[in-house]
């Protein structure tokens, strides 16, 4: 497109030129009045318009090219009149291949610039110019369906559960309700939820655009059921102190770094602390390491370490999280007692560490129902 603009910007030029010289002004002096005007070449202008012989570029391409012809026609039929200084020779070497180069021009303008697509692939008058969406465009409501259906019970449990939380948010009671009556649309049982879940009565189903359909659900939408949950990527944390036994430490390190997992060091100090074989250097500080931060936590502690953190908050709170999280959560003879403290129920996802490595990457749904409430 440059390309074409330059050979207009030449073409300008050169009607500015004879416009000169039909105004009877010597040639080879250059204008003393500025241009006033700045173009793409494409009838866009960039500042405020110049006198009609200045020959701006602000009209559309097929105006401005009759302009130049005009221009350059009205220029040779004042030759005649023009002073005796030897012009009639440079305008007609001018004028000499002007039509070709401008067919030249707007030939290249209609192989770069825009065409309308001739073929007519939709059920419409081929001979219609139209912007249409397909009627499927409607239908708000089917992928909507087609995805909640598709997941396991928790899956479900956990919309139901945040939707109920983010319309809790919203002061505007129509705005609920009209949100519920959308959801009539989407699954019958998922409205009854928010509803409730919001101490709301249920909501007449809003009008839809095109009517959902039902679909056969697809394992592919649910992550749950994706099967088994591998060790790569996963960060685990492991809670020791002072006296902890090494050696121990090291071979949950190793198991978790052989299945692609990275372990965290976790203690009440942060610094080298010596322990049972050797000496140790935590990670990080236990109460600026919570274990939301991590996908399974772990404890190696010796009974007076244990002692000492029955009490301690941030421990307590280390652990109760991550069971709410419904993470795995691994512990030696010892530190079971902080889970006694706790009263936490012992499930699947409560091991002794010679059993954690194989359980730590997993999320132990059923216990959600024992910790939170659930839409």
């Amino acid at each position: 497109m440059q390309g074409v603009a330059r050979d207009y910007r030449s073409l300008v030029d050169r009607g500015r030129k004879q416009a000169r010289v039909s105004r009877g002004e010597s040639r080879g002096h250059e204008m003393t009045k500025p241009a006033l005007v700045r173009a793409d070449g494409f009838g866009r202008d960039y500042g405020p318009s110049a006198e009609p012989e200045d020959f701006s570029l602000s009209l559309p391409a097929e105006r401005k090219l009759a302009s130049l012809m005009a221009a350059n026609l009205c220029s040779q039929a004042q030759d005649d009149k023009a002073d005796q200084r030897g012009h009639e020779r440079a305008h007609h070497d001018t004028d000499l291949g002007f039509l070709d180069q401008i067919r030249t021009i707007r030939k290249r303008q209609s192989e770069m610039g825009f065409r309308t697509v001739e073929a007519n692939d939709e059920r419409n008058d081929g001979n219609a110019k139209l912007r249409v969406r397909s009627e499927t465009f409607a239908d708000h409501y089917s992928q909507a369906r087609l995805f909640f259906r598709s997941q396991t019970d928790i899956e479900q449990a956990h919309i139901a559960s945040a939707l109920v939380f983010e319309l809790s948010k919203v002061l505007i009671p129509a705005i609920r309700t009209r949100m519920i009556g959308n959801l009539r649309n989407v699954d019958e049982d998922l409205a009854k939820r928010v509803a409730a879940g919001l101490a709301m009565d249920l909501p007449a189903a809003n009008k839809a655009a095109k009517a959902p359909i039902d679909m056969a659900p697809s394992d592919a939408l649910s992550i749950v059921k994706q099967g088994g949950v591998p060790m790569t990527g996963r960060k685990v944390a492991l809670l020791f102190g002072e006296g902890s036994d090494k050696a121990e430490i090291d071979r949950i390190k190793g198991q978790v770094e052989a299945g692609g997992g990275k372990l965290f060091l976790v203690s009440p100090k942060v610094g080298p602390q010596t322990v049972k074989g050797g000496t140790l250097t935590a990670d990080g500080q236990l109460a600026g390491s919570p274990s939301v931060l991590f996908d399974a936590v772990t404890m190696v502690l010796m009974p007076d370490q244990v002692a000492k953190l029955l009490n301690d908050s941030a421990a307590l709170g280390w652990l109760m999280d991550a069971y709410a999280h419904c993470k795995t959560i691994g512990h030696c003879n010892g530190s079971m007692k902080l889970i006694e403290r706790l009263g936490l129920a012992v499930d699947a996802g409560v091991v002794g560490n010679d059993k954690f490595a194989a359980v730590a990457p997993k999320r132990h749904w059923d216990r959600e129902p024992k910790v939170r409430m659930l839409a």
